[in-house]
């Protein structure tokens, strides 16, 4: 099967973590999943958030289980270093629903950081309602697992190593864990070798040194053996897949957006926009934005526009969509 690449916080070296925008160029780079880190507003709803208080990532300030979902929802959440003032400002934190709709439109799946949830119950009702309990993913153990599964015994589970388990730990935790994740250098061949002998996934993290090195972190963990990883850039990814496998570059297409010389770069199998890359006609060149659409000068019928590719995408020309 094709490696598996789940997006840390959406793609968020290419807009604000955990925003939709991230989540949707993640999945416009073919991630398998979306990581969403799960909290709990004062009022009851359920929203993506990485860390305690809203202090580092918006406009705002404070414990962020303290506010009402309206307090919530008016904040930027990309006044942060180096998206504050750029293209993505105004940008809001998405509720839950939000984030399961675009990857139920995608058929992709969510891995559930659950950070601050209160109501467990309902949160699993609502991945059901979007049809992801067998594409998603729970990051639980133990009693939390257990009572997890007791809602819906069709529950996948995450097991993150810590680095003290031995290869006949976690081939006895395959009987409760789907994906075993964790830092890339808690996995040895054995412990590999006894997550597979138990019919599981080995998808450690592959960010744990830094943007500059993560593709060398998935090249090395590929050659001992796992099958997939959890990344900070899924496009970097695609792009490494791609020089081993030409197949696994993503095709694309040119379509039509809202207005005569509106043209848009998607993924061509979910229209996913690509941001930031360039398209080329007549000597002209242009960069798509942050929906990978772009106003040119004249329709593009008469223009013919092209995308020249990329290492991980396919080109393509203007064909009348």
């Amino acid at each position: 099967m094709p490696p598996f690449v789940s997006a840390h916080r959406g793609a968020q070296y290419l807009a604000p973590e955990n925003t939709l925008w991230a989540y949707r160029h993640a999945f416009a780079y073919g991630a398998d999943t979306v990581e969403v880190d799960v909290r709990t507003s004062r009022d009851g709803v359920l929203f993506s958030l990485h860390d305690d208080t809203v202090d580092r990532t918006t406009d705002g300030e404070g414990a962020a289980a303290t506010k009402t979902w309206a307090e919530l929802s008016r904040l930027d959440a990309a006044d942060f270093a180096p998206w504050a003032g750029g293209p993505y400002a105004g940008t809001r934190i998405p509720r839950l629903e939000e984030v399961l709709e675009l990857a139920a439109s995608v058929g992709g799946g969510v891995e559930l950081d659950m950070k601050f949830v209160l109501d467990y119950p309902g949160l699993v009702r609502l991945v059901e309602q979007y049809g992801l309990t067998e594409h998603s993913y729970y990051a639980a153990s133990g009693l939390g697992a257990t009572g997890l599964r007791a809602l819906d015994p069709d529950i996948r589970f995450i097991h993150n190593l810590s680095g003290s388990e031995t290869p006949e730990d976690l081939h006895a935790q395959t009987a409760q864990s789907t994906v075993f994740g964790s830092r890339l250098d808690r996995f040895t061949a054995g412990n590999i070798a006894a997550i597979h002998d138990g019919c599981m996934l080995v998808v450690p993290h592959t960010y744990d040194e830094g943007p500059e090195v993560e593709a060398a972190q998935w090249e090395l963990g590929r050659a001992i053996g796992i099958d997939g990883a959890q990344t900070d850039q899924p496009d970097v990814i695609r792009a490494r897949q791609a020089a081993v496998d030409p197949r696994r570059r993503l095709p694309t297409q040119l379509v039509r957006g809202d207005g005569d010389t509106r043209v848009c770069l998607v993924n061509a199998f979910n229209r996913l926009g690509l941001p930031f890359l360039g398209l080329r006609w007549n000597g002209g060149e242009v960069r798509t934005g942050i929906d990978g659409c772009v106003d040119l000068p004249d329709d593009p019928a008469a223009l013919q526009p092209r995308f020249d590719g990329s290492g991980a995408l396919f080109p393509t020309r203007w064909s009348g969509a």
